[in-house]
């Protein structure tokens, strides 16, 4: 009899059950993750084949290209490995606003170390408009997963509920398995951010 009533049981559960553990599996990056133009997550930098130079106006290019360029873009500063990320950072200070904004911080997020660390902490604590891309450039950064700016976010009930699923992520990705995976079940139980 037991298992006649396990056979008639809502299939919608067992979703609501399982999901949070592919949702939390996908944000672990069970992969090694990639960059957008399809190279590895982090850059071995090829810095002897281009000069300081070369690199700070590579930075600056992604910085200022639109969304459509920005495939194109992206390579050149990732190759550069490290040596970028000091170049990243002054353009994102300098112009947060810059049409290439987001993709100098996901960049970061693959070839950058604790500077670039700090930079998006900060950006999340301050819930500006790149929050959201900091959040989650913080989930491939050498990070920890007790990030108190990324477990501020995702306590904050009245924050921005698509900034706080990235930071659940990025929190998630780091090995925390307390807030993180509570917040991305009920979130899937909500059925929406």
């Amino acid at each position: 009899m037991h298992m006649q009533r396990r056979a008639h049981r809502n299939p919608v559960s067992n979703l609501c059950w399982w999901l949070p553990l592919g949702l939390a599996a996908a944000c672990a990056g069970v992969d090694t993750p990639q960059d957008p133009s399809g190279g590895p997550s982090r850059a071995g930098g090829n810095t002897t084949a281009a000069s300081s130079e070369q690199i700070e106006r590579a930075c600056h290019e992604l910085h200022t290209a639109p969304p459509h360029q920005w495939r194109q873009r992206i390579p050149a500063v990732h190759d550069a490995g490290s040596s970028a990320e000091p170049f990243l950072i002054r353009e994102l200070q300098d112009n947060p606003a810059a049409p290439g904004a987001q993709a100098s911080l996901a960049t970061l997020g693959r070839i950058g170390g604790e500077d670039s660390v700090e930079l998006c902490r900060q950006l999340v604590i301050e819930r500006g408009p790149l929050a959201m891309e900091a959040a989650l450039a913080l989930g491939d950064l050498p990070s920890s997963e007790d990030d108190p700016a990324l477990r501020q976010c995702v306590a904050d009930r009245h924050g921005d509920a698509s900034l706080r699923t990235a930071a659940a992520c990025s929190l998630a990705r780091h090995g925390e398995r307390e807030l993180a995976p509570a917040f991305l079940a009920a979130i899937v139980r909500a059925g929406t951010p």
